[in-house]
């Protein structure tokens, strides 16, 4: 079993997440907002970062939304927040999202 991590959100300087490991790290559930890399993976492991906000509605590679670099898996994103309203930010990232 690899080592998993769940944070609410995250603001980093450089990244959000930086990892330096062999093994396979899986980083779900967070809110990664800093605009900049969201995930890092400087070692030589796979990180599984699937389902997670990247800052945008589209993920990672969607221009304004957080960035991955090395070895990250990234197939499926969620479109909002998961803790905004804890944060007292508006929940919806997207108008087509309120009902």
């Amino acid at each position: 079993m690899s080592p998993l991590m769940r944070r609410p959100a995250l603001r980093g300087s450089t990244s959000n997440v930086a990892v330096r490991t062999s093994a396979q790290i899986d980083i779900h559930l967070n809110d990664l907002l800093g605009g900049g890399i969201g995930v890092a993976n400087q070692g030589t492991g796979v990180v599984n970062a699937t389902q997670n906000y990247w800052g945008c509605p589209g993920g990672p590679g969607t221009p304004g939304c957080s960035t991955v670099s090395g070895n990250v898996i990234v197939a499926s994103s969620l479109p909002r927040p998961l803790h905004a309203e804890e944060r007292g930010e508006d929940r919806f990232s997207d108008d087509r999202d309120r009902h």
